[in-house]
């Protein structure tokens, strides 16, 4: 991804940061799970083999919409200290601070009031430094986990943005399966309170090399300082091949709605939805063995001819894939996304085909998958983490120039 450098600055707007204080306060009493539309209370839990089954009904009304209305933005006028570059990851700290990664590798922490604190990072090879940053988690003391897949490392830093220590990766995840081809490079999805990474080893094409379905697998890997522990392999996405054609392609399926897997690190446990299984989560142990199941009935988002049509235009203007008659799905199936807050609490992102004017559906689950709460975030609001009653995320203008954004959670 190339950085995006905004080239026209708007007049700076900072929005009054005395007023987040006094919005923290007014949260600090409400809870997610308290909504008065999307939340429910007929959640049923049973026991099944030694797996731990929870079950929601269907969500009664709309979720509940997120107002835009800011309590913070950062990204405007001609400073540059307030002025990002494609934002690669953001991650709110504690008492109203966050923190900002973009691809060249820099890492901004910013007060409660919107002033900028600390900038470390850079392009480079040493200790803090990174060929391309990639998306930030929190871990448990507010500790930041930063992963370079150029260099195949993760580097963590104290909340005040201090270099603490790295785990390299590059050279001990298991190679590419014989046989396998059009592998990608191995990614870290998250990072365990412990400092482990969980990863998702080569995703790689299995099969014959005979036309039809093929599946793109990868291994679930949980990587520390010492071992590399391989627990289950997902199907990532299917694909159909023509070996047959003058210049060999492979057609995702169905397009553009492949099965990108969601993953999170959990209490010690890999959360993993996948759009094949619908709304649902299964949390694995190390060993691969299932501990619990979180089932969710409410109906998924029908994709409607309109729909079709703008994804169609969009992806084959851009020329990435083609299909000659694609095979359309009745609904966008499951979650595509997952997150784990500071409070424990497990959100979960419905399917968004790119591009779509709507905004962004997140459903909530308290750290115990009982409780849930469905949210709508405003058009063009891209959510990166929820802590203290509010919403903190990116938004970007048709100049390309991005904000960092804090949202009040409704009561």
């Amino acid at each position: 991804m190339h950085a995006r450098i905004p080239t026209l600055a708007r007049p700076a707007t900072l929005r009054p940061a005395t007023v987040l204080p006094a919005a923290l306060m007014l949260l600090a009493a409400c809870s997610p799970d308290a909504g008065p539309e999307g939340a429910t209370t007929q959640v049923q839990v049973r026991d099944s083999a030694g797996v731990r089954i929870v079950e929601h009904p269907p969500a009664e009304g709309p979720p509940v919409a997120v107002p835009d209305s800011a309590v913070l933005a950062l990204g405007q006028g001609d400073d540059p200290d307030y002025l990002f570059a494609s934002i690669m990851g953001l991650v709110a700290l504690d008492g109203g601070r966050v923190a900002v990664g973009e691809s060249d590798g820099t890492i901004r922490i910013f007060g409660p009031d919107g002033s900028l604190e600390r900038r470390t990072g850079g392009n480079g090879e040493g200790p803090g430094e990174f060929a391309f940053l990639g998306r930030m988690t929190l871990l448990a003391g507010d500790t930041l986990g930063v992963p370079d897949g150029r260099r195949g490392r993760t580097q963590f830093f104290t909340p005040s943005g201090d270099h603490l220590r790295e785990t390299r990766w590059n050279g001990r995840v298991p190679g590419m399966p014989e046989g396998a081809s059009g592998c990608f490079t191995p990614n870290v999805w998250d990072v365990f309170d412990d400092g482990a990474l969980l990863m998702l080893g080569y995703p790689c094409v299995i099969g014959t090399g005979e036309p039809g379905p093929r599946d793109y697998r990868a291994d679930l890997l949980i990587v520390d300082d010492e071992t590399v522990t391989e627990v289950e392999t997902i199907t990532v996405m299917t694909v159909t091949e023509d070996p047959s054609a003058e210049e060999p392609f492979m057609q995702f399926v169905p397009p553009p709605l492949y099965g990108r897997p969601a993953l999170a690190a959990h209490e010690g446990r890999i959360l993993v939805a996948l759009p094949s299984l619908g709304l649902r989560i299964r949390a694995l142990r190390p060993d691969g063995s299932v501990a619990w199941d979180l089932r969710d009935a409410t109906p998924e988002r029908p994709l409607t001819p309109d729909l079709q049509r703008r994804i169609e235009e969009s992806w084959s203007s851009t020329q990435m894939l083609m299909y000659d008659e694609p095979v359309w799905p009745e609904t966008l199936e499951g979650w595509d996304t997952l997150k784990v807050t500071a409070d424990g609490a497990i959100w979960a992102r419905s399917m968004k085909p790119w591009p779509d004017p709507a905004g962004e559906i997140w459903t909530r689950f308290s750290a115990d998958g009982t409780a849930r709460s469905r949210w709508q975030l405003p058009a063009g609001f891209t959510l990166h983490d929820v802590r203290d009653g509010l919403a903190w995320g990116v938004t970007t203008d048709e100049m390309g120039v991005e904000e960092v954004v804090a949202l009040p959670l409704p009561e």
